[in-house]
């Protein structure tokens, strides 16, 4: 996913650095770093000549453009047609490595599990299940169900045929109607994705810390009309408990 980095400063030319050097050593690189500086003085400007940065390029605002919302916005209007997502830092923090890479991965994979959606033509509406095992057993047996689920992949899900699964470990998408299998191309990370005929997506990630999984389930419908929202709602929020019932989550 190209993403480009939008850094507003003002009179912070040796903290930007500090960053920037933080930036530098980044597992993941953004595709390009606007500096949108404010500073009433060269500082910042003399600083980036002789310091350089990959992919960087710096902007010096009017006195009438600046302040953190005006110089985001300049920002926003400056940043490259292949970008997919912005991202935004101040001026004075320092970036653990993975920081991108992390950012990225979440974005790349959640992205649909994030907010309950509302359109014109669709409402959705997204639940985060827990299963937790107790103890070492415990560790052990969410270990096996993330093996089963991909030695042994779902074929539907609440009556619903399974299309697709993504793999983030292996790095693979897999057409089930197909059998066909797509690279994907973003960090590897222990999490399978599954795919519905009726539009549910449903994400498996085990936590790293305890033994639990974490089961995003999202759900989805045409809204044919404002009134009839709440039964819609009703409708979406029922389909999810019975998605939880058939995964035997509770």
């Amino acid at each position: 996913m190209n993403f480009s980095l939008i850094i507003c400063t003002y009179m912070r030319d040796k903290p930007l650095l500090k960053l920037l050097n933080s930036v530098k050593r980044q597992t993941r690189y953004p595709n390009e770093i606007l500096i949108i500086d404010g500073s009433t003085d060269n500082k910042t400007q003399l600083l980036l000549k002789k310091n350089k940065f990959d992919k960087l390029k710096y902007f010096k605002v009017k006195e009438n453009q600046r302040g953190l919302t005006k110089q985001r916005n300049y920002g926003i209007s400056l940043i490259s047609k292949e970008s997919e997502i912005i991202c935004f830092l101040d001026d004075d923090i320092i970036l653990t490595p993975d920081y991108f890479k992390n950012l990225i991965l979440t974005i790349a994979i959640f992205f649909t599990f994030i907010n309950v959606s509302i359109s014109k033509e669709n409402i959705a509406f997204v639940n985060v299940d827990y299963l937790i095992k107790k103890g070492i057993k415990g560790a052990q047996e969410i270990k096996q169900m993330m093996i089963d689920a991909r030695e042994k992949p779902l074929k539907e899900v609440n009556g619903s045929k399974v299309i697709l699964i993504e793999d983030y470990q292996l790095s693979l998408a897999k057409n089930m109607q197909t059998n066909t299998e797509n690279v994907i191309a973003i960090p590897k990370s222990n999490v399978l994705i599954y795919y519905t005929e009726d539009g549910s997506k449903i994400a498996l990630r085990p936590s790293g810390t305890e033994p639990k999984i974490k089961f995003y389930i999202s759900v989805k419908t045409n809204l044919k009309t404002a009134e009839s929202f709440l039964q819609t709602e009703k409708t979406l929020n029922n389909r999810i408990n019975e998605i939880i019932k058939d995964l035997q989550l509770n």
